[in-house]
């Protein structure tokens, strides 16, 4: 930035003479030394501030910037929450995430899945984003069945070193889900199968030795439906 500085200075031309000063503050990526320096340039003749990082700087300084008129630019908070009608002094100098997070909700639709698991970093950009995601899955009659929240800087947690563990442990989780779903319905659906065989079989061989006055009373039809319907039904319930 101070060679782009020297740069434009070199160049009467380009300010009408004016000179470009910048002044540069390192908050070492912390809300709170971020906030502070932002406060600190507001008090001078500060013409715009290259900053903040984050959308969590941006709901805090964004409400100074507009009663003090000072331009906020950012390259990095792209909150698609952050409205220009709600904050007109501050100027998102990329595309925010809702065309990424449009672009997903394509992809998803595309692919035909009804159903996916987001995994995020646990901060307040992130968290928009999910609900913004949501926003548009819910519109393509998709949804998200399970979020995972990642902690934005692996020392925060040191149960977990490195966020690749929560996706690998997940889908580990799925597969292993997925294996013995199928296994289950598997064997239920054999042993519906062999109680409704044995049912058939018991009905058939019991109607051969029904007695002539019996046969009145149960006739082919109710057989029939024993050995159908109602042996289907007791299938089913056991499938349930």
């Amino acid at each position: 930035m101070k060679a782009a500085g020297d740069d434009i200075n070199a160049d009467p031309s380009i300010l009408g003479g004016r000179t470009l000063a910048i002044s540069m503050h390192d908050s070492n990526f912390s809300g709170f030394l971020g906030i502070m320096g932002a406060l600190q340039f507001m008090e001078m003749d500060t013409v715009a501030i290259i900053s903040p990082q984050s959308c969590v700087m941006v709901h805090v300084i964004s409400h100074l910037a507009n009663e003090l008129h000072v331009p906020l630019l950012s390259f990095t908070a792209l909150d698609p929450t952050v409205s220009p009608l709600q904050y007109p002094y501050f100027i998102q100098t990329a595309p925010n995430d809702l065309f990424q997070l449009t672009a997903i909700a394509e992809m998803i639709s595309y692919f035909g899945w009804a159903e996916v698991i987001a995994l995020f970093s646990d901060d307040d950009q992130a968290r928009n984003g999910m609900t913004t995601l949501g926003d548009q899955l819910a519109a393509r009659r998709c949804r998200i069945s399970y979020k995972v929240a990642l902690p934005p800087d692996p020392k925060a947690n040191r149960s977990v070193e490195c966020p690749s563990i929560y996706a690998i442990l997940l889908c580990t989780g799925i597969f292993l889900g997925v294996l013995f779903e199928a296994q289950y319905f598997q064997n239920v659906m054999c042993v519906g199968f062999r109680l409704r065989s044995t049912l058939v079989a018991a009905v058939f061989q019991k109607s051969l030795r029904l007695t002539h006055e019996a046969r009145w009373k149960f006739q082919s039809g109710k057989i029939t439906n024993l050995m159908t319907t109602d042996a289907e039904t007791l299938q089913d319930a056991e499938v349930v």
